[in-house]
């Protein structure tokens, strides 16, 4: 849809008289155009330029229009001539295609992200994930019951209809936060969100998509250095080097 069609006409004269004959095609916008005189036998073609631009409707509509050779609606176009009495009709078709489509994208959303690939958390602290979670009908037919499944929260939602290029938006979130633990147990969380869609014509099978991000957290863990020095232990950063006088030790 949004294509144009060109036509190009022609009249034949298969009688024995010359004749003029007035020609009508409403889809391409030609009203009573004059043709001739055209000597018997001979062929002219109807002047002027002839295009009809489809909308998204005829593939809406591919319910009543028929396929064509690779299943997509024909559009027929019908041309009508007169000759005093005589009235001739023909018709042409043409394929045009009605391509389906629907496409999830999605970000994660947890705090600054000062590693390129995870985000930074304070060990022991409590983490909210969440996801900006978009779909997008990126065919060329509307979609209609747009509905998305989170694995997150469980949620499902119905978006209702989409035309081509629009898009929906929403977040989700765990149902509760998520301790940070230190390094050697796993921070990162899946989302997986399907959706699915009933396009337009009836006659296609309903177009899905599957998504999933995996947010990534990195827990920092305080660590705080005991460095023994003449006569006292003290709780300060050693800073890699031992203390005057004393020793970088542990506890003993």
């Amino acid at each position: 849809p949004g294509d144009p069609l060109t036509y190009s006409f022609e009249v034949t004269n298969t009688g024995l008289v010359p004749i003029t004959v007035t020609c009508s095609d409403p889809q391409v916008g030609m009203a009573s155009v004059p043709v001739g005189p055209i000597a018997p036998g001979d062929t002219v073609p109807i002047p002027g330029d002839w295009s009809y631009t489809t909308v998204e409707d005829d593939c809406n509509n591919a319910d009543t229009l028929p396929d064509g050779p690779n299943g997509y609606p024909d559009i027929e176009n019908t041309l009508t001539c007169s000759f005093e009495d005589i009235t001739k009709t023909d018709s042409s078709f043409c394929e045009i295609e009605c391509i389906p489509c629907i496409e999830i994208t999605k970000e994660c959303q947890v705090g600054p992200k000062d590693d390129p690939a995870c985000y930074q958390a304070e060990a022991g602290g409590l983490v909210d994930y969440t996801w900006d979670i978009m779909v997008e009908n990126c065919g060329n037919v509307s979609l209609n019951d747009v509905t998305t499944t989170d694995s997150v929260d469980g949620s499902v939602v119905n978006h209702g209809t989409l035309q081509p290029g629009q898009s929906a938006s929403y977040t989700v979130s765990t149902p509760d936060p998520v301790e940070c633990v230190p390094p050697g147990t796993d921070n990162d969380v899946t989302n997986t969100v399907d959706v699915i869609a009933q396009p337009g014509p009836s006659s296609l099978a309903p177009e899905t998509d599957t998504d999933s991000d995996v947010c990534c957290v990195e827990c920092e863990q305080n660590i705080v250095e005991y460095c023994r020095t003449p006569g006292f232990w003290g709780q300060h950063a050693c800073e890699g080097r031992l203390a005057e006088g004393g020793e970088e030790a542990g506890l003993q």
